[in-house]
């Protein structure tokens, strides 16, 4: 029997025994249903909010758009806008399952690697996030951040959908803002200041009922048997040569990993894949290397799988664009599993150097 993230048994969020899992029928009599919540002010740089995700339907989909405007003041200096900037204005997305489960534990920037990835390098002119530099004045500024909870938009929400009506189900998003610099660089008397708010906008699923395979009427839900998530884990680079990532052993499948590297401080830009490194390489059991890549060569197949390079740097293994049941990658049964990279000696890595490693998960709940 499925359960939720912190082990409390699926079945208890739903009667005894008026339900049954039968995606086939939930998809032909659901209704989709999308809609925006309450606005959420802009807290200030380097503050937080939570959102409380209402206790109906099937939960799909959650997206915080962004709606405001950034005023600079030039002063003496100017405000000069980082490569973290629009999406790293989330410092920190986290969303919680009944106050314990962390499915979802990574940064504004890499949900946009993600969105990147999923939609293949989408190219529009939705968001605008302009910073005026020297001059000051003020600029609309709308960003968004998207949290896919299903894995496939086209069988949604199977795959990754939270059940959510139960008082049992309680699904809360803990978004953190940036501190001025990691967004923003000022200088001399200049100042920054963003007004706005957040807007949370969901889809869920309503929960049909009708007969079930067993006799008698119940509810007809999806199939809710995997998780969905993302999850980061960063550490420090100190020099060129080989860098050992050390993959930790999390239950379920990656569907795809990705690595980016911030070079110490906001003036030194991110590393590349080509440029500064000259190989990326998934090991295994010491000597196992199904997948070596040079450069190049994993750059040539991002830009194949995502229309494009990725946001921000970022470089990615993938395992879902083209086959997960072939590819996928099961950390937690193999023996010292580590993606590892080598810096260029004609690199400089400055202090404060950092390697983020981002995990796309479908864990089993069981």
């Amino acid at each position: 029997m499925p359960t939720t993230a912190n082990e409390t048994p699926f079945s208890s969020l739903l009667p005894a025994s008026a339900w049954e899992a039968n995606p086939k029928l939930f998809e032909i009599e659901t209704e989709r249903n999308e809609g925006a919540d309450t606005l959420i002010p802009f807290p200030g740089f380097g503050a937080s909010f939570q959102y409380t995700v209402p206790s109906v339907g099937v939960l799909s989909n959650l997206r915080f758009l962004f709606e405001g405007t950034t005023t600079t003041v030039g002063g003496t200096g100017a405000a000069v806008a980082t490569e973290q900037w629009p999406h790293g204005l989330v410092d920190r997305f986290v969303l919680r399952i009944n106050g314990q489960a962390a499915p979802w534990n990574c940064r504004g920037v890499d949900l946009n690697v993600l969105r990147q990835a999923r939609f293949r390098s989408i190219t529009d002119a939705f968001e605008t996030s302009v910073v005026t530099g020297g001059a000051g004045g003020a600029t609309p500024l709308r960003v968004q951040w998207d949290i896919p909870l299903s894995v496939d938009p086209s069988a949604a929400p199977n795959v990754g959908g939270l059940f959510m009506q139960s008082a049992n189900s309680q699904v809360v998003a803990e978004v953190t803002t940036a501190a001025i610099p990691t967004v923003v660089t000022l200088t001399g008397t200049a100042t920054v200041a963003i007004a706005g708010n957040f807007r949370p906008e969901r889809t869920w699923f309503s929960i049909p009922t009708g007969k079930l395979s067993r006799g008698g009427i119940g509810m007809i839900l999806p199939d809710l048997s995997v998780l969905h998530g993302v999850i980061a884990q960063e550490e420090p680079l100190t020099s060129t040569g080989e860098k050992i990532i050390n993959l930790n052993r999390v239950q379920g499948t990656i569907a795809r990993i990705w690595q980016r590297v911030t070079n110490g401080g906001v003036a030194n830009p991110s590393l590349t894949l080509v440029g500064s490194l000259d190989q990326v390489r998934l090991i295994y059991a010491s000597n196992q290397r199904p997948r070596v890549y040079h450069p190049y060569h994993l750059d040539a197949q991002n830009i194949e799988w995502y229309r494009g390079r990725l946001p921000y740097s970022a470089w990615a293994l993938d395992q879902i664009t083209e086959s997960l049941t072939r590819d996928a990658i099961d950390v937690e049964n193999l023996s010292n599993p580590q993606l590892n990279f080598d810096v260029k000696t004609t690199v400089t890595v400055n202090a404060g150097a950092r390697v983020v490693t981002c995990y796309e998960l479908l864990s089993p709940l069981t």
